[in-house]
């Protein structure tokens, strides 16, 4: 299939849609301060576990922790109001996982060893598939306990997790570092995104995403999440339809190395709705280990299976509108802001709005009537202070 998305959206119009893109996803991305915060956390929690009293389980083997999901490769989002972070651990025993009589063993320990220690009891609370540590107002922290698949062979990644059935707990597949390689891998296919930066001769410019400039691939995942809980917001089971690892690994295996995040966007939005057209066509598993089944869910319940196409043909709807000809900033900001959220494409906006100001005043550029920047004060028009769209 090939993807072309002209459409009339001239460079300066795409050149601005990427650069607002880049934006809404450093707003987006977990603060450093909270990043920092967090890694402190799991370090002290990986101490804990690896020197557990000689009664626990994880006294008997070597423990490995290490972040996945959207922790472990950069594509986290910020909730919406009210909600918290999600940050995932995995805690490894390094031991044959079927030498234990029953997987809830494992998660059990992990559990008993946190409660224990008094910093840990009243944040602790156990889940169907891991032990959750609640650090309200901040983020909250999953830890989920497994067992190497193949104990004998560290070099490989494979894991054996437990979850729960009706008959009790089973062991299930899942390849967590694996994933996480492999995500990298398509990542880095070309380089990092490049822009016909209007931005890079003024100094006061509000750079969200100040420690580097991600892969477009990361970027992609970031606003599919973003657009997923804009979508659901209120519809905890629409939410769990378009479950986050669903959502990167259909970014990663439609990606195909673009650096222009605008196009790369609608290419991945439309493959989506293609992709999904026939529920009993759809086999969505884990890249690296197909004994994963990421559409199991959808085939398990229909109805969850229908919110998701619902999610992917609407925002398809409303990005095709977006790329059909040029806007003013104004009309811009509303159509991001009903797909990403009004508050945080608010204040990218009225940063714009004031970055413009600033540097006309300095001469250092002017701006069209649309809004475009140029290198220059001609064709210069005055920005109101509430044209921008907000909360």
């Amino acid at each position: 299939m090939v993807f072309s998305y002209s459409n009339g959206l001239d460079f300066a119009s795409r050149s601005h849609i990427n650069f607002f893109l880049k934006e809404i996803c450093g707003k987006l991305q977990i603060p450093e301060s909270q990043r920092i915060k967090a890694k402190q956390h799991y370090e002290a929690i990986a101490n804990l576990l690896n020197n557990a009293d000689e009664s626990s389980l994880l006294s008997k083997v070597k423990v490995k922790v290490f972040p996945y999901g959207s922790l472990g490769i950069d594509t986290t989002i910020k909730p919406l109001s009210g909600e918290e972070y999600d940050l995932d651990l995995a805690v490894v025993l390094m031991m044959d996982y079927r030498l234990i009589a029953d997987p809830i063993i494992i998660q059990r320990a992990t559990f008993d060893q946190l409660y224990k220690n008094g910093i840990y009891r009243e944040r602790i609370e156990q889940k169907d598939r891991c032990v959750r540590l609640n650090y309200a107002g901040d983020f909250h922290i999953d830890l989920m306990s497994a067992c190497p698949a193949q104990p004998h062979n560290e070099s490989i990644t494979a894991l054996k997790i437990p979850q729960r059935s009706v008959a009790g707990f089973r062991w299930v597949d899942t390849d967590l570092q694996g994933f996480m390689k492999w995500f990298t891998d398509k990542s880095n296919l070309l380089g990092r995104v490049q822009f016909n930066d209007f931005r890079k001769s003024i100094e006061m410019v509000p750079l969200r995403d100040s420690q580097e400039i991600k892969p477009t691939l990361h970027y992609i995942v970031q606003l599919l999440k973003r657009s997923r809980d804009i979508f659901f917001d209120g519809d905890e089971e629409g939410k769990k339809s378009t479950k986050s690892i669903v959502l990167t690994t259909l970014a990663g295996l439609i990606y195909e190395g673009e650096a222009d995040i605008c196009s790369a966007f609608g290419k991945t939005i439309d493959k989506i709705v293609e992709l999904t057209e026939n529920l009993q066509q759809l086999h969505l598993c884990n890249p690296i280990n197909h004994h994963e089944d990421f559409s199991e869910s959808w085939k398990q319940n229909p109805a969850r299976y229908k919110k998701f196409r619902l999610w992917a043909v609407a925002i398809q709807t409303e990005w095709k509108k977006i790329l059909s000809g040029n806007y003013k900033l104004p009309e811009l900001a509303k159509l991001l802001g009903a797909l990403f959220g009004t508050s945080v494409t608010g204040d990218i906006f009225s940063d714009y709005a004031r970055m413009i100001a600033t540097a006309q005043k300095s001469n250092l550029v002017g701006v069209t009537k649309d809004g475009v920047l140029t290198s220059g004060p001609a064709l210069v028009t005055s920005i109101s202070r509430h044209a921008f769209y907000g909360d």
